[in-house]
């Protein structure tokens, strides 16, 4: 700015006649004028040359510019809300068919929010108070919103001076959530709760007392049924709960007075929200509730023994585990809930509410339900330190006792059986690796005789599927603690060779067809060969025993596989000479045998290839001595003289693997083998043909030398 132009002197503003008298042009020029003050607000840059200006030409200070600046703001701000009243005057005078006092006031408060960027606290806080008393509920609302954004933005530079000012609006918020003339719109409550909820963020640590005083007020907007209630209620009910959550996330215990009224109404807006999943806003209103119920979980769990029970059965909600993609943060939240309530409360109150659900969550039919009661569980059982084990460990052994029964008693209450079995046998595992010697082998042997007890009620299938779930545990122990569990197949061993009799007793019949597979096959049956044994016939329209039949099949076929695979687990991990001869007796013979299924089924033609087979290969690894060996390798071999191709296969394969197992040290065996190789090479299935001349291949790699002249021999 040239010097010379310090001295001259402005005309006064002149409002033209013309303009005051048309009402078209005067309501343009007052559009006009409102969006040049806002916009200028906005520009910042021309405030610093106005003030660049005038220290040059009056040297004042900086702290006095600043002062004559904020005091221009301020004067401002009340010029701006005494244009606003008599906009909001005229408004209320006219139809405003054109919207043009609405679209006025509206872009005035626009001039409010530039600013209150400007203004300094003491002066934005007292022209926010003005606005919150102003009649029109638009201007409450503006007033609060531009309260909630310059407190967000400026809340690590305020200075505690500048921070009571703040925490002191609370006062004016209460009065808008009491509403005493019930004036207040929904929105402007919901934002009033939202600017409770932004102080207690900020300042609720340091003034406990001042957000204790506003509790009941927010309190009245949850203590309400919130099945009928319209949708922006059950809005104002999410807001609540986020409001109380953040208060009681920095007072915590402050809130408990106000527990049985808030909380019972927490846990009936859960299970409505996840119930009507589906209906417009309910979900984001499910998330404030779950959020909220993280935070009192996590502040005041010493408070919610009496609810525990509810807590949990609200969490394990078929509708509240949805897994659908969109329900990340609602599962999130479910997680840090459980997690919190596994941290935090005693296993005195915790063990009998989780442990008490379990009947609960089979009722739900769902297997999410189920699965997840077992997961926490399991983390309070990784948790467990030794006096927690000592004292608790009847409690969870009667729980896994009750557990182990899912398959006998609750099958059809559950889709995935065998996914909901392997949840409860991981936690059972889980605690067992927990316990001691001392105190593992009684629990061990409390189980095995559970396994064994018949169930007269249920018959033969309520026994198989104890063993089932027995012969499971097992196979995981076995798989977790590798030799230390060894020792423990003293005690089961004769009870494996039991089940595989039994199981192999009921495969060894063909199974079980449909009256019209009956009819069709009657001139097959005519031809059977007289050595096999007898089947039942079904008879006509007796569907209900086609069906028992099936199932008795199914389950003796998974109890067959579970017992292979147990024993597996006992050879493999012998490394100090259990399988010594008497036990290897008892094995011997039941577990050679398996191969025989295969006259009868072929669809069991990979489990016995894969899994017998391999199970065979490892006894004899275990038993460690060629003079065992001779008798296993001998009754592999006479199951290649069979009529069935299968069977022959089979006895093949078992030799093949035991000389992958063993090694040249088998080779002890091949005198005995050659006539069963010579014969096997001229056999007249293809398959089998081939595969003996595999293992002769294989055990010529072994020897070092061609076995051509003892087979032509």
């Amino acid at each position: 700015m040239e010097d010379d132009d310090d001295d001259v002197e402005y005309e006064r503003f002149v409002l033209d006649e013309r303009l005051a008298s048309s009402n078209g042009l005067c309501r343009q020029f007052n559009s006009i004028l409102v969006k040049f003050v806002t916009a200028h607000l906005r520009a910042r840059e021309l405030h610093r040359k106005i003030l660049s200006y005038e220290s040059e030409r009056d040297q004042a200070d900086e702290e006095e510019e600043v002062d004559v600046l904020q005091h221009n703001y301020l004067m401002l701000a009340q010029l701006v809300l005494l244009y606003f009243r008599r906009v909001a005057g005229e408004q209320s005078r006219h139809d405003d068919e054109s919207g043009f006092w609405t679209t006025l006031a509206s872009e005035s408060i626009e001039i409010l929010g530039a600013l209150q960027q400007l203004l300094s606290t003491p002066g934005f806080v007292a022209v926010i108070g003005e606005l919150l008393h102003h009649d029109n509920s638009l201007v409450r609302k503006k007033a609060m919103q531009l309260f909630n954004e310059r407190l967000q933005e400026e809340r690590d530079s305020l200075t505690s001076g500048e921070a009571l000012l703040f925490i002191d609006m609370l006062d004016e918020l209460d009065s808008i959530l009491q509403n005493v003339e019930g004036s207040e719109n929904s929105v402007n409550i919901q934002t009033a709760l939202l600017s409770v909820d932004i102080l207690a963020r900020n300042f609720a640590g340091g003034h406990s007392k001042r957000f204790q005083q506003v509790l009941p007020t927010i309190v009245k907007y949850v203590d309400q049924d919130v099945v009928n209630a319209p949708p922006m209620t059950l809005h104002l009910f999410g807001c609540a709960f986020v409001c109380l959550s953040s208060i009681c996330r920095h007072v915590g215990p402050v809130v408990f007075p106000l527990l049985p009224k808030f909380f019972p109404r927490l846990l009936n807006g859960i299970e409505y929200c996840s119930s009507t999943n589906g209906v417009s806003g309910t979900k984001a209103v499910l998330q404030c509730l779950l959020a909220a119920l993280e935070v009192f979980t996590d502040k005041i769990p010493q408070f919610l023994g009496p609810y525990l029970p509810a807590v949990v059965r609200a969490l394990l909600s078929p509708a509240v585990l949805s897994t659908a993609p969109s329900n990340a943060q609602v599962l999130m939240s479910i997680d840090c809930c459980f997690l919190n309530l596994c941290n935090h409360v005693e296993l005195r109150q915790l063990l009998p509410t989780l442990f008490g659900a379990y009947e609960h969550v089979l009722t739900l039919q769902s297997d999410t339900s189920v699965t997840r009661l077992f997961s926490v569980v399991a983390t309070v059982v990784n948790d467990l330190d030794l006096a927690g084990i000592r004292k608790h460990l009847p409690s969870f052994a009667r729980f896994f006792v009750t557990s182990l029964d899912v398959r006998r008693v609750h099958a059809s209450k559950l889709q995935d059986l065998d996914e909901v079995e392997d949840e409860v046998l991981e936690c059972l595992v889980q605690f067992i690796l927990k316990l001691s010697e001392k105190q593992l082998k009684p629990l061990f042997l409390k189980l095995a005789e559970w396994a064994q007890t018949h169930v007269g009620s249920s018959g033969k299938s309520g026994d198989i599927s104890r063993r089932i779930v027995f012969f499971k545990l097992v196979v995981k122990l076995s798989d977790r603690l590798r030799g230390i569990f060894v020792p423990y197949y003293a005690h089961v061993l004769e009870f494996l060779t039991s089940a595989l009799r039994e199981s192999r007793k009921v495969l060894m019949q063909k199974p079980p067809r449909s009256s019209e597979e009956s009819d069709s096959d009657d001139d097959d049956d005519f031809f059977a060969s007289e050595e096999e044994p007898p089947t039942k016939k079904v008879k006509l329209g007796s569907s209900t025993s086609i069906v028992d039949a099936k199932t008795e099949r199914e389950l003796n076929t998974l109890l067959l596989s579970t017992v292979v695979r147990a024993l597996d687990g006992c050879f493999v991990h012998d490394t100090d000479g259990f399988m010594e001869k008497d036990r290897f007796d008892v094995v011997l013979s039941p577990l050679v045998d398996v191969l025989d299924v295969l006259q009868y089924d072929s669809s069991m033609r990979e489990f016995v290839l894969e899994t017998v087979a391999p199970c065979l290969a490892n006894l004899a690894w275990a038993a460690k001595s060629d003079l065992l060996w001779k008798p296993l390798h001998y009754a592999v071999l006479m199951k290649s003289r069979g009529d069935n191709a299968s069977v022959r296969l089979a006895a093949l394969v078992t030799v093949e693997k035991c000389y992958q197992v063993i090694g040249d040290e088998f080779l002890a065996m091949l005198p005995e083998s050659i006539p069963f190789l010579a014969e096997l090479m001229e056999d007249t299935n293809d398959e089998v043909e081939k595969t003996c001349h595999r293992v002769i291949k294989q055990i010529e790699d072994i020897s070092g030398e061609s076995l051509d002249q003892y087979l032509t021999t």
